[in-house]
């Protein structure tokens, strides 16, 4: 039990020191000035048939005062995506340019990987603006990312906060409140100076450092290319920040169905959560906690169950902090309930692990 103890202190103690680190950031918002820098746009596709013309007039709706190029990487869809996205952006006020991916699997990368780095090389401008087909936007989004990128002595990268829109059902909210746990998260270990992660469907990227530090060919394989290169990038110490304020300005929305959902969490867990990453050490922090938690007052004894109910409110005040800091539209009220939820995504991912359960993520395997 000495060893419990001990985890669920450095678990209390890494909560504190993040809760720390927020409230001691009172870095000022950018400035009002609106940029007038081109900007590329890239999207890959494949088989978003359903989700294209949202998408697209969500980019019309853009705010953003400099010129833009959209940049759209068809991915062998075998739907009607290509003509969609022709018809929908015959009229539209960007340079639009559509490609056709001829994957090479000697790349040894992923089609996605191969579709990202295609449109990043094939861009017109140095800041390019990387997000997915089924997305949809606030008006200042490309304005909030260019902003940031500007303000960064020598840009790299930079990644905004996503959320979940909309939500119409219990389990879209405990979706879009794990979300907004993660970006929390990443949004806590940026300012704490730890290696975190971000989502590839908000974030913006100088295209010269991309290629001079070897692009997605140099980092390798991964099901979490978005997660792949911001860790190659901190460990090459590129300049890496978030969008100021931190608050959502691009929606995703749920997976309808608890396989994806299943599916989706597999491909986060065993992309990210690899033995090089230094995500892994405060999964497991998490993990023990809310083991310790399902069991405190039963089977552990009292000093225990008493670390593990305080490292719950410990827990729930950062939740709380963070959603506010963050600008968050989910109620840190959910997280009791949320609990629960995740103790169920655990036991999929431990089963799924342990029988090396294959992963399949929009009609392929990964």
């Amino acid at each position: 039990m000495n060893i419990l103890l001990i985890i669920l202190s450095l678990y209390a103690l890494l909560i504190l020191y993040l809760i720390i680190v927020i409230l001691r950031n009172n870095e000022i918002d950018d400035a009002a000035t609106d940029p007038e820098i081109p900007v590329s746009i890239v999207i890959p596709f494949r088989n978003e048939a359903l989700n294209l013309p949202g998408l697209i007039e969500s980019l019309k709706m853009q705010s953003y005062s400099g010129e833009i190029e959209l940049v759209l990487i068809n991915d062998n869809s075998d739907d009607e995506s290509v003509s969609i996205v022709q018809h929908e952006t015959a009229n539209l006020r960007f340079d639009t340019r559509i490609l056709q991916l001829n994957f090479d699997p000697s790349r040894k990368l992923t089609s996605k990987q191969q579709a990202l780095d295609l449109g990043i090389r094939s861009a017109s401008n140095n800041l390019v603006i990387l997000t997915d087909a089924d997305m949809m936007f606030d008006k200042q989004w490309a304005t909030a990312l260019v902003k940031r990128m500007l303000k960064q002595p020598e840009p790299a990268l930079v990644f905004g906060h996503s959320s979940i829109s909309p939500i119409k059902t219990m389990f879209d909210l405990f979706q879009a409140f794990q979300l907004e746990f993660l970006f929390s998260v990443a949004y806590a270990f940026h300012l704490g100076k730890i290696t975190g992660s971000c989502m590839g469907n908000n974030l913006i990227l100088s295209r010269k450092q991309y290629i001079e530090s070897g692009g997605f060919d140099l980092i390798g394989y991964s099901i979490v290319e978005d997660r792949a290169l911001f860790a190659a990038y901190s460990k090459m110490k590129k300049a890496i920040a978030f969008s100021n304020p931190f608050f959502p300005t691009a929606f995703t929305p749920p997976v309808s169905t608890y396989q994806l959902f299943s599916q989706q969490i597999l491909r986060w867990s065993r992309g990210g959560l690899t033995l090089s990453s230094n995500l892994i050490i405060p999964a497991m922090l998490l993990f023990v906690q809310i083991l310790s938690l399902i069991f405190s007052f039963s089977i552990l004894p009292l000093n225990v169950a008493i670390l593990s109910t305080g490292n719950f409110f410990l827990t729930w005040l950062f939740i709380r902090i963070t959603f506010f800091k963050t600008g968050s539209k989910v109620s840190a009220l959910i997280f009791p309930v949320w609990i629960f939820f995740l103790s169920y995504e655990l036991i999929i991912f431990l089963s799924a692990t342990l029988f090396r359960k294959k992963i399949i993520w929009k009609g392929r395997d990964v």
